[in-house]
């Protein structure tokens, strides 16, 4: 009965402070002893994971990923080869992306190519219709750009 007692004041304190961490820290602050349940422990280590894997991301995998996302534009660039403008738009469109809308440099010579990466990256962003693609020239469902919720 009196685990009962203690489970159901545990239930309630927790709904009133909104989640079971703000309910441990206020019984450490107050050296009352918490009540461990493995369901906790499985969920604060699934935070911890979640909060290693986006440091990760955010030190070593984004750095890398627009370093790349640079190197290769810059290299279709430097590419003499006829008919490029596909893989120039394309590319191009990678960088304004990886930039977040900042700093679109387009070669001398392909500045028509600005308004269709400029509808392109439009599609991405609002990531609500199927249509077809303005650098590739086919049907595109952009809603599997819509980034999911966590």
């Amino acid at each position: 009965m009196k685990t009962l007692l203690l489970f159901i004041s545990l239930t309630l304190s927790t709904w009133a402070n909104g989640s079971f961490y703000d309910l441990y820290a206020q019984n450490r602050a107050n050296n009352r002893p918490n009540l461990i349940t493995a369901d906790f422990i499985a969920s604060a280590y699934a935070t911890y994971k979640l909060s290693r894997v986006q440091k990760i991301e955010d030190r070593v995998l984004i750095p890398r990923v627009l370093n790349f996302i640079n190197y290769l534009y810059k290299g279709v660039v430097e590419i003499n080869i006829e008919n490029n403008e596909q893989t120039l738009a394309y590319t191009a469109l990678l960088s304004l992306l990886a930039k977040k809308g900042r700093e679109l440099i387009i070669p001398d010579g392909y500045e028509s190519l600005s308004n269709s990466i400029t509808k392109e990256a439009k599609l991405i962003i609002s990531a609500n219709s199927t249509s077809i693609s303005p650098i590739m020239g086919i049907r595109i469902d952009y809603r599997d750009f819509k980034v999911p919720t966590r």
